[in-house]
This record gives C-alpha cells, sequence and structure tokens, in this order.
C-alpha cells in the first residue's frame, strides 16, 4: 500500500470506531455469538492494540531488529474486566493514540518501510507491514461489530471527528505510553538486563544428509504446531573442515526463558524419532551476549551468509580478551555480534557472527581485522567458517530471508 493509502485507511478507521463509542448499553453488551467478545470488549481491546501498535512501532524506528512481543488479548480482556468496565474516556484515548500512529506513518513509512524486526510469535516482519496491519486489524473489529449489531448496523454516513482532546489527556496518553514501554519485555541493543542465545551443532551420519535434513523439517513441523514463540535460525555449514553439518540457534532471551520451552517431554520425544537416527549431536551450548562489543541487538540478521568465528583461550585470559575487545579499533563494518559460552563446551570461549548479504561481500572484506591487536598470544585455537542460512529449516523466518 501507499502511504496515502495506508493513512487514509488508518483515518477512515478511525471515525468509524469513534462512532461506535457512542452506542448505548444495550448496543455495547451486544456480541456476535456465545463465547464471542461484545462490542464493549472489541473497543476496550482496540484501544489496548493501538497502544501496542505505538509502541513497538517506536521500537523498531528506534532501532533495527528488535525483537518484539506478542501480548495475550484474552487475558488483558480478563485481568481488566472489559466485559463490564465503562469505556469512560477510551474514546478520547483512542482517537489520540491513532493520531500518534499516523504521525509516525507519515514520517517514516517512505523512509524505513523495509526495516525487519523480529516478532515473538510470526517471526521476522517489516515495518512497513506492521504500519499496514493497523488498518487491517482495525477492520476485522469493525466487522465484527457489524455482525454483532446485526438489523442496528453501523451508520455508514460518517462525520468527520472534530472532538477535541483536553490537555490533560494529552499528558496522561504520554505517560501511559512511557509506562507501558516499561513494562513490555524487548530485546534491544541498549537493553540492561543480560540477552542469551542456544547454539547446537549436528553432524548428519555419512550418506543419511537427505533422510537428516527431512526429519529435522518434520521436527520443525511440530514446534510450529505445538505453538513455539521462539525464532529458530538454521544454518549449513557451507565453508569448513565441518562441511555440510548443521547449526541451529536461538537469540535474544532472558535467562529464565530457557526454563520455560514449549513441551520439552513432547519435544524431546519428537526429536528422537525424526532428528536422532539420522545425526550425531556434537555440541549444545548457552552463550551470554556481548552488547559492548558488538555492533547489534543481540539477534543477528536473517542474511543468505554468516561467518562465524569460534576462539579458544588459554584458560584465564577472558577478561583480558574482552578488554582488548572493547578498545577502539578498525573493526570489520557492518553487523558483528560477540558471545561468550555460559555452558556447554570447553571455556573460556567466545564465537562471533557477523552476517553479510553474500559471498562477494565476505570474500572482499575477509582481509578486514577480525580479532584485536595484542590477541594472538591468548588463544589455544581459532575457527573461520561460512553458514549458509536454510530458511526451510528455520522456523520464524520468512521462506525469502537471505535472497
Amino acid at each position: 500500500m501507499t502511504k496515502q493509502a495506508i493513512l487514509s485507511s488508518l483515518a477512515a478507521t478511525m471515525e468509524e470506531t469513534m462512532a461506535c463509542f457512542d452506542f448505548d448499553e444495550q448496543l455495547l453488551n451486544r456480541t456476535n455469538g456465545e463465547g464471542k467478545w461484545s462490542v464493549r470488549q472489541i473497543l476496550h481491546h482496540l484501544c489496548d492494540s493501538e497502544l501496542v501498535f505505538l509502541d513497538r512501532m517506536k521500537r523498531i524506528i528506534a532501532g533495527p531488529r528488535q525483537v518484539v512481543w506478542a501480548y495475550d488479548q484474552d487475558l488483558w480482556n480478563s485481568a481488566f474486566g472489559y466485559a463490564q468496565a465503562p469505556l469512560g474516556e477510551k474514546k478520547h484515548l483512542f482517537r489520540m493514540l491513532r493520531q500518534f500512529n499516523m504521525e509516525l506513518v507519515d514520517k517514516f513509512i517512505d523512509k524505513l518501510r523495509e526495516r525487519e524486526f523480529v516478532h515473538s510469535e510470526a517471526g521476522i516482519r517489516k515495518l512497513g507491514e506492521e504500519m499496514e496491519r493497523i488498518s487491517v486489524h482495525n477492520r476485522d473489529h469493525l466487522h465484527q461489530i457489524q455482525i454483532a449489531l446485526g438489523s442496528a448496523g453501523l451508520d455508514t454516513e460518517k462525520k468527520p471527528v472534530t472532538t477535541k482532546v483536553p490537555l490533560w489527556m494529552a499528558m496522561t496518553v504520554h505517560l501511559l505510553i512511557f509506562t507501558f514501554a516499561l513494562l513490555i519485555p524487548v530485546t534491544s541493543f541498549s537493553q540492561s538486563q543480560p540477552s542469551y542465545a542456544r547454539i547446537a551443532l549436528l553432524k548428519p551420519h555419512d550418506g543419511k544428509t537427505v533422510d537428516f535434513e527431512a526429519g529435522y523439517i518434520r521436527h520443525l513441523q511440530w514446534h510450529k504446531q505445538a505453538g513455539d514463540p521462539w525464532v529458530w535460525f538454521g544454518w549449513t555449514v557451507w565453508s569448513s573442515e565441518r562441511q555440510r553439518w548443521f547449526m541451529y540457534a536461538t537469540f535474544g532471551h532472558s535467562a529464565a526463558d530457557f526454563d520455560h520451552p514449549v513441551a520439552p517431554a513432547e519435544d524431546e520425544k519428537d526429536n528422537i524419532i525424526n532428528v536422532v537416527p539420522h545425526a550425531t549431536f556434537v555440541g549444545n551450548g548457552f552463550y551470554e551476549f556481548l552488547p559492548g562489543v558488538s555492533s547489534g541487538n543481540g539477534v543477528p540478521r536473517a542474511t543468505s551468509r554468516v561467518e562465524f568465528i569460534t576462539v579458544n583461550l588459554k584458560p584465564g585470559e577472558g577478561p583480558a580478551f574482552e578488554a582488548l575487545l572493547r578498545k577502539p579499533s578498525t573493526a570489520v563494518k557492518g553487523e558483528v555480534l560477540w558471545y561468550r559460552l555460559v555452558s556447554g563446551g570447553e571455556a573460556p570461549r567466545y564465537i562471533r557472527i557477523r552476517t553479510v548479504a553474500n559471498l562477494e561481500e565476505l570474500l572482499t572484506t575477509s582481509g578486514e581485522q577480525s580479532l584485536p591487536d595484542g590477541a594472538k598470544g591468548m588463544i589455544k585455537s581459532q575457527m573461520v567458517e561460512i553458514l549458509a542460512l536454510r530458511p526451510d529449516m528455520s522456523l520464524g523466518i520468512s521462506a525469502q530471508a537471505g535472497k
């Protein structure tokens, strides 16, 4: 959609929604079926969603590759008693939030339409798609309201909304947005809470690569059907002594996340059926992201190629090595992410991930400094590999990623 088309749709759905807030109690309590939300609950939800969209877009605009989290709309509906809660000032709140969102669309969509972010359930998305989704989501709920009203219908002859919002309401909305931003978890470069990754390596059995890949894809389907909200990257080792091995990883988690994976017992059962017969697990480690020495937010971009460097240090050299990483240097340009092994292998170990668009970019910059001056004497061993993204063996990553 063009910018003007998005803005026109946002304006139209705003006016239609504003009219619904003026319904009497009888109409507000109507539903389109048993167990369905009432008109009142839908309007409360639309206010919540507008606030979520605003917070989400501001985060994405402020920095690339943000990880944003879905919210449980049914939980909010229940927790705040929306079935009986009066709408009060929600009409004015909805209008102001929508106007803020329209300002963001008007100012940023042409410049940042293709900016990617990671949605905790849907995977890779783009800012432009999220901006289009606001009015589409609104229109879907207006349709539900029309069904609920039945013969009462909606007044299609809409008049421009000219409600004047008091100054106190504007100040309250700004405070609400600020408070909401503090409550919603997000992974970003500036985060103060540690960010962790899980990275595993598998070696397909000789002559079983095709069977392994088919089994792993079936296992990913189990994750998808189980509602796994995590984003899982899958890479084939393309250039290395470990060619054709497979690496999978998930990034941007709190430590507590790993205590609550999706259905671990069922996950292991399906893994034993579909993956274990065709491959050997060579490694499975947990890593802490090092934001102070990285140029990124801890979640790599879904590019076609990744330069993956593993650095094993001599005992006791970890703190000195990180001190060297923090010094200004002629570091490689672009997204470069450093992680420290916490558990799952020989330590001290560090890995560096550099995302590139293609092999040309990777090879023509291979001469740039990858490790800091003075680190040579600290290193026990080092391996440089090229990984190829496998969207078909990933979860939450678009099939077009890396192309």
